[in-house]
């Protein structure tokens, strides 16, 4: 694992030096602590999730509450500029974050949207840690009414949101005076997840797919994916804004996932993508076919273009173009072991085909096994 090491990282401004205006801009301090940075080392991959997802967070909070103009507005991008966290200094069991904008702004107003931005997302992590579960979610949704921006902030607040073995401390500074601050501990990060989720039902829809093709260099970055009934789909985001997308492209590359998502049809575009699983395995179950007493397993995969189903014991191999016709597929099989080995002698079959035989005797009801039966599935 990588480590930075303590007391002699700084990384200055590449133009010009901190003015009077610049130096009265507020900071943002975040402190990590717990086993996680013991010996006075923090992992680079915990560090660098914690600023992105941390400059995400005051991003989302700012267009929440207006301080920063919606996409396509005039002066969103040099508005954008007083907002871009800038890493300068990394002390001993502290991380040290300072919003600032280029030399060559010149309103004399920057300073208030941007600590406004920063108050918000202070309160934004009181809300969460309120005493009554309920009470910070409507608190929370009043402060960010728009759901869109709740989704997004509540990701934000994922990433950044310390769990078992890490606790974090955002402080609000100006001029050394401490304006704001939160303390955030692994004990409320239960309720993040649970009100995103929430959020997504409403939002978007269950989903089942495979990521194709993946492109993670550049600053877009895409995934290709194709969806339960085999259309392509396109999966977009900015360098760094979804690390986790980013992340589950490489682990699940050619793995079936299910997900929650929506999609924009005229463009064949996922707007939203979110809870991703992977699918291992499908469960054929006695309560979907009458003729099984145990559930049958399918492992599942995606080669050469198409999806493979497999039991082992039962030597069952079917391919589909789609997961879910592998149900329909699964009768016939089925029907087929049936047919071929279920009332043959067993002098009559080889020892291979007579343990065949045993495997599907044990996962059949006894009603199957008789000499007539008729197969439904429910």
């Amino acid at each position: 694992m990588v480590h930075l090491g303590v007391g002699g990282i700084t990384l200055a401004r590449r133009v010009g030096t901190m003015g009077e205006e610049q130096m009265s801009l507020p900071k943002l301090w975040i402190r990590l602590s717990g086993p996680k940075v013991e010996g006075n080392r923090v992992s680079a991959k915990l560090l660098g999730n914690y600023l992105v997802y941390t400059q995400n967070l005051v991003r989302h909070v700012g267009e929440s509450i207006g301080t920063i103009p919606k996409p396509g507005r005039p002066r969103r991008r040099q508005i954008l500029s007083d907002f871009e966290l800038q890493f300068m200094e990394f002390k001993r069991g502290s991380v040290q974050i300072c919003l600032s904008a280029p030399p060559r702004e010149a309103r004399l107003d920057r300073s208030r949207p941007v600590q406004k931005t920063l108050e918000k997302v202070i309160e934004t992590f009181q809300e969460v840690k309120d005493p009554r579960e309920a009470d910070g979610l409507a608190k929370f949704q009043e402060t960010h009414p728009d759901p869109e921006k709740r989704i997004q902030i509540l990701r934000s607040l994922k990433g950044v949101w310390p769990r078992r073995g890490l606790e974090a401390n955002y402080e609000v500074i100006r001029e050394e005076e401490v304006i704001q601050e939160a303390e955030l501990t692994p004990i409320y990060y239960e309720r993040i997840p649970k009100w995103l989720g929430a959020e997504l039902e409403v939002e978007c829809q269950p989903m089942i797919g495979v990521i194709t093709r993946a492109k993670l260099d550049g600053r877009t970055q895409y995934f290709s994916l194709l969806d339960e009934e085999n259309v392509p789909l396109k999966c977009e985001f900015k360098q760094g804004e979804r690390p986790d997308l980013e992340q589950i492209a490489v682990e699940f590359l050619k793995q079936p996932i299910r997900f929650i998502g929506s999609i924009e049809r005229k463009t064949k575009k996922l707007l939203e993508l979110d809870n991703i699983e992977p699918i291992y395995h499908l469960t054929m179950t006695p309560e979907r076919y009458s003729i099984l007493q145990h559930p049958v397993v399918l492992d599942l995969s995606f080669e050469d273009g198409v999806y493979v189903a497999r039991n082992k014991n039962l030597e069952l191999i079917i391919i589909s173009e789609k997961i879910h016709e592998f149900y329909t597929q699964f009768e016939l099989e089925m029907e087929a072991l049936i047919a071929l080995y279920l009332h043959e002698e067993d002098t009559a079959l080889a020892k291979r085909a007579q343990q065949l035989k045993k495997n599907l005797k044990a996962v059949l009801t006894p009603d199957t096994q008789g000499e007539s039966y008729e197969f439904k599935v429910l």
